[in-house]
């Protein structure tokens, strides 16, 4: 029990700031060969980013899901203008945007061949799918926010 908690925690504080515990991942990688080591940590970095992305995505969509418009205005001014199907929409639109940012990783990763092989666990397919996703949705949030300052909704 105790050595799951340790491990829970050092997951947690790896996902939190991967940037910051860079120089504790590359201590923790010192057997590992230098030109190796470095995709890993950026691969560990990508990771994590994309997880934390996903959540906050899934948090902002669920809550566009579950609070009614009228509450959202208070916060959120563009809501006036949107009707209450298209704010749910957009939510749900961002949750599955959430859940499909996470749940291919699941089936993508064969940590098997990479420690048996040396194979990596990722095909370039998969990691050029991601990207692409990753650059789309980018494209989006930086459309939301040319929007919203546009409108002078920001204080």
């Amino acid at each position: 029990m105790p050595s799951e908690l340790l491990s829970a925690f050092i997951l947690l504080s790896l996902v939190v700031d991967p940037i910051g515990n860079v120089p504790l991942v590359n201590a923790m990688l010192a057997d590992v060969a230098a030109p190796r080591r470095r995709w890993v940590i950026l691969r560990e970095c990508l990771i994590a980013f994309a997880t934390l992305a996903a959540f906050m995505f899934f948090a902002t969509g669920a809550l566009k899901l579950v609070v009614p418009r009228v509450k959202l205005m208070e916060k959120m001014h563009w809501a006036k203008t949107w009707t209450d199907t298209n704010v749910k929409l957009l939510g749900l639109a961002e949750v599955l945007g959430a859940v499909g940012l996470i749940v291919p990783a699941f089936s993508a990763f064969d940590i098997k061949a990479e420690v048996v092989s040396g194979r990596p666990p990722v095909s370039w397919a998969f990691v050029a799918m991601t990207l692409t996703y990753a650059a789309c949705y980018a494209g989006a949030l930086v459309g939301a926010s040319m929007a919203i300052f546009s409108r002078r909704e920001f204080k």
